[in-house]
């Protein structure tokens, strides 16, 4: 009798958010492979040459979605290197900018974010 009387006790409404969070937090962590993944692939486009640009943009992209998300889930540290991804990214469209010193920042970013991507752990 006892075991059914907990099964009727409701969440309140903090605990249902937090558990919401939890289930989001977890879906997150577990898409990071295949994010991952995706990075490496467009990365590897870059250095063959094949479709640069696109590959870049699908760099971006994915560290933009990223960027918003991975903080509010409790991932500060990755949140913050694809800040920098995306930004780096950015300052490729400045023409005043040294194009080879972006580069060599970029990848430095690049790695930090892939990086920091396998450490993350689903709850």
């Amino acid at each position: 009798m006892a075991l059914q009387a907990q099964t009727n006790v409701r969440l309140s409404p903090e605990q249902e958010f937090q558990n919401k969070v939890a289930e989001v937090r977890n879906h997150f962590a577990r898409s990071l492979p295949k994010q991952r993944a995706e990075l490496s692939d467009l990365f590897l486009h870059i250095q063959e040459g094949r479709d640069a640009g696109e590959a870049l943009n699908g760099i971006r992209g994915i560290a933009h979605k990223i960027r918003g998300i991975a903080p509010t889930l409790g991932f500060v540290e990755m949140g913050t290197f694809a800040a920098h991804l995306e930004d780096t990214i950015f300052a490729f469209n400045n023409p005043d900018e040294n194009h080879d010193n972006i580069a060599q920042t970029f990848v430095r970013h690049f790695q930090a974010l892939v990086d920091e991507m396998g450490q993350a752990h689903p709850v």
